[in-house]
């Protein structure tokens, strides 16, 4: 799953600043935000799967949800007006695919309100949710909003992100969050489709936020984007 002392120190941030609920075990440190989605859906669906999917959203979690012969259906998000939350009639939803901290591609962040709607059709349907939370680092605090994975109670939550987006591309490490009955099986996932990130790059990494780099080097930039 990763370097340990990386895999403790994200879960401890995630707790932190996004109220992600996880213990360090649940934390799988992928070559990237893409593994990551990889892994989350190569994990739930199987062909002929159903999964609601963010349209327009982001093409490389569509191609990883067609890679697995699973079928994808629009979940219509506008520019102005957010996430048209209704189902679609007779069709049973196996996954729900968001980007609810920046919208790929509108920039939208979606509100609590709709984040326990999402919860609650997840329930319904018996779906699991795919909560791709890039950028939301560069958030100001004023507009802080917890993750869909801190709201619902059920454990149906795989949380990804990345550090490619923060700090830069070539690092190509991710991270997911996975519910606990899943751990093993995203461990073994992993080994078999290559997607274990750089472990000397792990270390490294674990060096920079531990020493309180990373938190200053977020800080900054959220001031010049605000700017």
């Amino acid at each position: 799953g990763g370097f340990r002392p990386l895999r403790e120190i994200i879960a401890e941030y995630l707790r932190v600043n996004r109220g992600v609920r996880c213990s360090w075990r649940q934390v799988v440190i992928t070559n990237g935000g893409q593994a990551g989605l990889d892994l989350a859906f190569r994990t739930i669906l199987s062909p002929g799967d159903t999964v609601w999917f963010e349209e327009p959203g982001y093409t490389g979690a569509l191609g990883a949800v067609r890679a697995t012969g699973a079928r994808a259906v629009p979940l219509e998000v506008s520019p102005t007006g957010g996430w048209r939350l209704v189902p679609p009639a007779g069709e049973r939803i196996s996954a729900i695919y968001l980007t609810p901290s920046c919208q790929q591609p509108f920039c939208r962040m979606m509100p609590v309100a709709a984040r326990q709607e999402v919860i609650r059709i997840a329930r319904e349907h018996d779906a699991w949710i795919v909560e791709d939370d890039f950028d939301n680092d560069f958030r100001p605090p004023h507009l802080y909003v917890p993750a869909i994975q801190c709201l619902e109670d059920e454990g149906r939550t795989f949380y990804a992100g990345t550090f490619t987006k923060t700090l830069f591309p070539g690092l190509r490490l991710g991270y997911l969050v996975v519910p606990e009955s899943f751990v093993a099986h995203v461990e073994e996932s992993m080994f078999i489709a290559g997607h274990v990130g750089s472990v000397p790059v792990q270390s490294v990494l674990f060096d920079f936020l531990d020493q309180g780099h990373y938190a200053k080097h977020v800080n900054r930039t959220r001031r010049l984007y605000a700017e």
